[in-house]
């Protein structure tokens, strides 16, 4: 039966009636070793509007979920319907520990929101005025 559970074609990307992948479902259960077979496997998290799902995830301060997210293959720049990145979230709710650990797994301060406004620009602009 193991051995059932590498074959591609039993999971591969598969999608349910609820947008979740199987590797999406043993990253929020908290099922590690499982995770891991699928993504050594080549299963992907794969969820329509990746980018709010983990902005909402960033907001909610769960870092733990968060962590198993970011190893699992979610990308730490996906942006949400306004353009934000998961660090813009972290850094405008004052999240530190999530910033921390978007920026320990690639996320750029240099995403640019709908406004054209990133952080770094937003760093500068608190510290010089403009």
């Amino acid at each position: 039966m193991a051995d059932d559970l590498t074959q591609p074609s039993l999971f591969g990307n598969f999608i349910d009636n609820f947008g979740n992948t199987p590797l999406l479902e043993a990253v929020k259960n908290g099922n590690d070793r499982v995770a891991s077979l699928l993504v050594k496997e080549g299963a992907g998290i794969n969820i329509e509007n990746a980018g709010s799902f983990l902005c909402i995830a960033v907001a909610r301060g769960d870092s733990d979920y968060l962590k198993r997210l970011l190893s699992n293959g979610m990308d730490p720049n996906l942006k949400d319907y306004d353009y934000r990145s998961p660090l813009h979230i972290a850094s405008a709710e004052g999240l530190y520990f999530m910033a921390k650990l978007l920026l320990e797994a690639g996320a750029s301060v240099f995403n640019k929101d709908r406004y054209h406004s990133s952080l770094f620009l937003q760093v500068h602009a608190d510290i010089t005025g403009f």
